[in-house]
């Protein structure tokens, strides 16, 4: 996820909410009816009730522009004639002055790959027939993104410099080169939310549902590598790398939005909300960092640094968006409600972005 894919799903989620007069049918809300159900056409329960239910989260989870190095890579430029103007007043002739070799140098950031990978939601709900709403919800997802490289020892016009600026620990390697790199990084994501909020009847055939409430966030991210630095040029020594990476988030907060529910046809409603929080924020990070050299007289020689850093308290804002379908249908004296759609969640770090989005699908029973 950048920037421009988050202004994407944004502006796709507002045009949804502009949009919905067009596409709002004949209204249905009554008192006593949740605000995803088609009250008209199958029935509501009378009177306050409970909802609850769970979606599987199938989403990418990824720290944005995560840079762990860059890759260097050399090249020879052939020699170049200098030749003179024929109305210069200059002796030398064409290709009198030619310039030595140079060396053009080229890099590029390596980025890990995060995939995605499968979450939860768990949501209970209490609904009272003055039309407020009560809900409290979990979510847990995880992220996952592998790195490896490798450089032959032929291939020396290529070399991999690590990041010290996103990884300071890395510091202590003083810009040497790595020859070989490998990385697993893990996230791990899941927050709280109670909110409250009030259905709003617009005209016929859409319903608004703003809320505001309470957010609690949490997310650990570990970072385990391993690699090679290319041989020292004078002693010939070889030096091998390993290490970790912990990061620990946590943050607390208000959240609010505007969710919008249109009548396409009975039973199928769409679905837009936009949304967001602003939390207190605290981040502590851990790097630990060993180094083991063979030396060419097969002496062996180890170094472990460690190096534990904590943020002060910060306000940290996030982004909401999901655009999608509701489907509705009685279940005994209950009422199964489908929903199905795409979702976005975006925390909006000083340095870089982390981002939850993919496909939502599951549902709740009302009862």
């Amino acid at each position: 996820m950048n920037i421009s894919s988050l202004i994407k799903n944004t502006i796709g989620a507002f045009l949804v909410l502009a949009m919905a007069p067009l596409l709002a049918q004949e209204n249905c809300i009554k008192a006593g009816c949740w605000d995803m159900v088609d009250c008209k056409n199958i029935g509501c329960p009378s009177g306050s009730h409970w909802s609850g239910g769970g979606e599987w989260l199938y989403w990418k989870v990824a720290e944005d522009e995560l840079n762990i190095g860059s890759l260097f890579k050399a090249t020879k430029v052939a020699p170049t004639s200098l030749s003179s103007s024929p109305s210069s007043s200059s002796p030398l002739s064409p290709s009198d002055v030619v310039l030595p070799n140079t060396t053009k140098v080229r890099g590029k950031d390596i980025i890990p790959k995060f995939t995605y990978n499968s979450g939860f939601r768990i949501r209970l709900a209490y609904d009272l027939p003055s039309k407020w709403v009560f809900e409290a919800t979990y979510v847990w997802v995880p992220g996952d993104a592998r790195t490896k490289f490798a450089i032959a020892d032929a291939a020396l016009n290529e070399q991999i410099i690590l990041n010290s600026t996103d990884f300071p620990i890395f510091e202590l390697l003083k810009g040497a080169p790595a020859q070989q790199f490998r990385a697993h990084w893990k996230i791990n994501v899941s927050s709280v939310n109670l909110y409250a909020g009030r259905l709003l009847e617009f005209c016929p055939g859409m319903i608004f549902l703003p809320h505001f409430g309470f957010r609690a966030n949490w997310n650990t991210q570990d970072y385990r590598y391993s690699g090679q630095l290319f041989p020292a040029p004078i002693t010939k020594n070889q030096t091998f790398i390993d290490g970790d990476f912990h990061a620990h988030y946590a943050g607390y907060g208000v959240e609010g939005g505007l969710w919008g529910f249109w009548d396409l046809v009975p039973g199928i409603r769409l679905v837009g909300h936009l949304g967001g929080a602003i939390l207190y924020s605290k981040i502590q990070i851990q790097q630990k960092l060993n180094l083991r050299t063979a030396t060419v007289t097969g002496v062996q020689l180890a170094d472990v640094e460690a190096l534990e850093t904590a943020s002060p308290f910060t306000t940290t804002p996030m982004v909401d968006t999901f655009i999608g379908l509701l489907v509705n249908f009685p279940v005994g004296k209950m009422i199964f409600v489908g929903r199905v759609g795409w979702e976005q969640h975006v925390q909006i770090f000083s340095t870089r972005n982390l981002s939850g989005q993919g496909l939502t699908c599951g549902g709740f029973l009302i009862f």
